[in-house]
């Protein structure tokens, strides 16, 4: 697991990719599900998170290169411009479900999402 802080404004399009390693080797992601978890207090239920996304339904996760452990965090504008027009910072985790069923946590951190000035696009 990797503590990685992030950082975006709120309002804008966030993007980012990411390498899922095990003692320096690429982990295959074929067949895996990942999601991200952005929460207000670690003991929030799922539901009562921030904001949530994954490569499932909810979308912002997508597997770019599985064989060699490669996926992309994007971050559409809707999912934080209903946040506080003020520094935010939230705990976030980033799960790898692995197509054998097991879960693996390769991201966690403070998620920070800072207010924007400018709002007309």
């Amino acid at each position: 697991m990797e503590t990685v802080n992030l950082e975006m404004s709120r309002g804008d399009t966030y993007e980012r990719d990411f390498q899922v390693l095990s003692g320096g080797i690429a982990v295959s992601l074929t067949g895996a599900e990942i999601r991200l978890t952005a929460k207000w207090l670690v003991s929030d239920t799922d539901a009562n998170a921030a904001f949530a996304i994954d490569t499932l339904a909810l979308g912002g996760i997508t597997i770019i290169d599985a064989a060699n452990g490669k996926f992309r965090i994007s971050i559409v504008p809707g999912k934080t411009t209903a946040l506080p027009p003020e520094r935010v910072d939230l705990d976030y985790d980033t799960q790898v479900k692995l197509s054998n069923g097991k879960v693996h946590t390769v991201l966690r951190g403070i998620f920070t999402v800072f207010p924007d000035p400018t709002i007309a696009s």
